[in-house]
């Protein structure tokens, strides 16, 4: 496979991910921040330590998180590949 092959694959592969795990996440981001409107200070925040302990808790990961987790793991390796020619241990041009 020549080198552009891979390249145009590892950015294919990219923007499916990146279309898949990233812009699901920037919606729901947005989507809270349309709807957050604190009508005064609010020193503790219980819902933003309840995420925040899901997150740390593996117990807690679902099949969605580790397919994300999976695809960004596979788009490191695609993209190394990509610009080692192919090769694991060779050095970038």
């Amino acid at each position: 496979m020549t080198r552009q092959q891979r390249f145009r694959i590892a950015t294919i592969l990219t923007i499916v991910v990146v279309a898949f795990v990233v812009v699901p996440w920037v919606s729901a981001i947005v989507d809270g921040l349309g709807t957050y409107g604190p009508t005064g200070y609010e020193p503790k925040d219980f819902k933003r330590g309840e995420i925040q302990r899901r997150i740390t808790d593996p117990a807690s990961w679902t099949t969605q998180h580790l397919l994300n987790v999976g695809l960004f793991v596979l788009l490191v390796v695609v993209w190394i590949f990509t610009v080692n020619d192919g090769r694991p241990g060779s050095r970038s041009r």
